[in-house]
């Protein structure tokens, strides 16, 4: 049956689209796995051993073998950025024992010269202080609590040594709509469908980018709640609490995977960390791999013989294998496949269902919730200029797959998730179940009650019973980015669109009114659209009218869209969030270096 709306309440309606409707076909094309065009490597990598390629010795080097050297690559507590080779290198015709976790190796021939580079990356099991007790799974907690209740007599549940433990697997994709997943990643979806995965058909972002997105969901905060959020380009991100460092203390070990580098989500035009944040931490393998220009290939989705995302998720699957006797945390953000391109993302489908299936096949998603998820959908171009595009911005893809036993175990926690499949949901909630997977047990026995705090409706862990009319404003989405309010069009040459749209530019330059030596001031070039807000929510008089308007500025030909609220009774206007840019703005602001607002400067050449 083909419901009409995701959320349908009195406070929220999402529209249901088909994400094939011939209103936006022209936009897409699905695209497929394809391999990667480099020669076979000389080196590869078995758990924690680099093999000779024997084959290929054979076949390119005539059974003459090469010497090779292995360089490790180490982080310099310093920032993000300071990477440096270990002055001894080891060398090696035959398989090695590798004890480092991110070498590079090169090989020469009997001149000396060099033939052959590449790069690979071990998890190394590390002894860690806070992370020193056994992963506790279900059935070793029903052993451990029989044999706690036959010792002690006591019908209390197991000590903090001995509860119940959840693995936590975040897997994101920058930039991918729900409907964009179901058009590009049918293999994905149908892998977490299968195996009982939840989707959030009501999953809406609460800001513009991936940063924006991500600190509610790692912090429960916006970003200008953060202290010093101004200023993040000079100080580092080491003091903050971000939700690694809570499993951290109970005894998680934590790792963060990223691929990109200059635009991974701490490092953007921000200063990232001083020290390493997690346990295992990939950025300083790519920050090497980057530098090898000649290995990368197939618009950067290859390096050598392999997909980018497949080495991710190969570091992530290793990860997951040396600790799955351990609880861990793992984060996961892949962005270069489908940041730039909407219909790149299928590239990654069949590397994604390959690590889903092999994590499966070996039992290590047996104690673990997956969470499969994007920060927000594509955000510039003409397809985002289209009603569709601009509800698939704003409602990224999100799936909970909790372990098969959970649902015995939880019937609530898992009824609830059930429930909320339906309900307008957010990054906060996120957050919120994520502290409540640090102590699932009590978790359930908090969710019994199905109170909610209304005091605390901005974050609501999954979990609990969330409730249907829950509102926009109650869950702290700004109406710039709620999609359950329905908008109508209005002429463009409509006396108040105009106001609001002149207003929009006025509020741009004054934003860009420091930066004016460096910034051309914006003048209001055209309207290109105007929608008005219509209440469907009873019949209750309305003081104001929101207005959504599309406008193209000169010079620089940038495409602006804002919601500004306007009041009947004074005739004043309200800027509802933030003003989004929908069109790339590629190199016009190179001259200024603050995040927010390089959408709006236009450098004066």
């Amino acid at each position: 049956m083909h419901l009409k709306y995701l959320v349908d309440s009195e406070q929220c309606r999402i529209p249901n689209i088909n994400p094939f409707d011939t209103s936006v076909r022209k936009h897409f094309r699905i695209s497929k796995w394809r391999p990667c065009p480099g020669n076979a490597s000389l080196t590869y990598q078995e758990n924690n051993i680099l093999r000779i390629n024997k084959t290929v010795i054979k076949q390119q080097y005539k059974n003459d073998y090469p010497l090779c050297k292995i360089y490790p690559i180490l982080r310099l507590d310093i920032d993000d950025d300071h990477i440096e080779y270990m002055n001894e290198s080891l060398q090696f015709k035959e398989d090695v024992n590798i004890s480092h976790e991110f070498i590079k190796v090169q090989c020469f021939d009997r001149d000396n010269k060099k033939i052959y580079v590449n790069f690979h990356a071990f998890v190394q099991m590390k002894e860690l202080p806070h992370a020193d007790r056994s992963n506790n799974t279900y059935d070793n907690a029903i052993i451990s609590s029989d044999d706690s209740v036959k010792n002690s007599h006591s019908t209390n549940s197991v000590d903090k040594e001995n509860k119940l433990s959840l693995n936590v697997l975040l897997i994101g994709v920058d930039s991918v709509s729900r409907l964009n997943f179901i058009r590009q990643m049918s293999l994905t979806r149908r892998f977490l469908l299968d195996h009982g995965a939840i989707e959030m058909l009501g999953y809406n972002k609460v800001a513009d980018n991936t940063y924006s997105n991500m600190i509610p969901f790692l912090t429960g905060k916006y970003e200008d709640e953060l202290p010093e959020s101004k200023n993040l380009d000079l100080i580092p991100f080491d003091e903050y609490d971000i939700i690694w460092k809570h499993y951290n203390k109970s005894g998680y070990v934590t790792m963060f995977t990223e691929d990109s580098t200059s635009g991974a989500m701490f490092n953007y035009l921000k200063f990232g960390f001083k020290k390493q944040p997690t346990d295992h931490y990939f950025r300083p393998f790519a920050l090497e791999r980057e530098k090898e220009h000649s290995f990368w290939s197939n618009n950067g989705f290859c390096f050598g013989n392999r997909m980018e995302v497949a080495i991710n998720l190969q570091y992530t699957y290793d990860f997951i294998r040396v600790y799955k006797d351990k609880p861990y945390f793992t984060l996961t953000f892949i962005t270069r496949i489908s940041h730039d391109d909407m219909n790149k993302a299928g590239r990654g489908d069949f590397e994604y269902l390959k690590f889903l299936q092999k994590s499966s096949n070996q039992n290590l998603l047996n104690n673990t919730i997956l969470f499969f998820f994007s920060d927000h959908g594509f955000r510039y171009g003409q397809f985002r200029e289209t009603y569709v595009g601009r509800l698939e911005e704003r409602l990224p893809t999100m799936y909970v797959l909790p372990p098969e036993w959970f649902r015995d175990k939880f019937p609530t926690l898992w009824n609830n998730l059930r429930v909320n499949t339906h309900r307008l949901t957010t990054p906060f909630d996120i957050y919120e179940t994520l502290q409540d997977i640090l102590d699932i047990e009590k978790a359930e026995e908090r969710s019994k009650s199905n109170e909610v705090d209304n005091k605390n409706l901005i974050r609501i862990s999954l979990f609990r019973k969330i409730p249907l009319n829950r509102s926009c404003e109650s869950a702290a989405i700004k109406p710039h980015w709620c999609t359950c309010h329905f908008f109508t069009s209005v002429a463009v040459n409509n006396t108040i669109v105009i106001i609001v749209a002149n207003y929009l530019v006025s509020y741009i330059n004054n934003m860009i009114l420091n930066s004016s030596k460096l910034c051309a001031k914006l003048e209001l070039q055209k309207i290109i659209n105007a929608e008005v807000s219509v209440s469907y929510f009873g019949n209750q008089v309305q003081t104001h009218k929101d207005y959504r308007v599309i406008i193209q500025t000169h010079p620089g030909g940038g495409l602006f869209e804002g919601t500004e609220r306007y009041y009947s009774n004074d005739k004043q206007l309200s800027l509802m969030g933030e003003i989004s840019r929908i069109n790339r703005y590629g190199n016009q602001s190179d001259c200024i270096h603050d995040n927010l607002l390089r959408k709006y400067c236009y450098c004066n050449r």
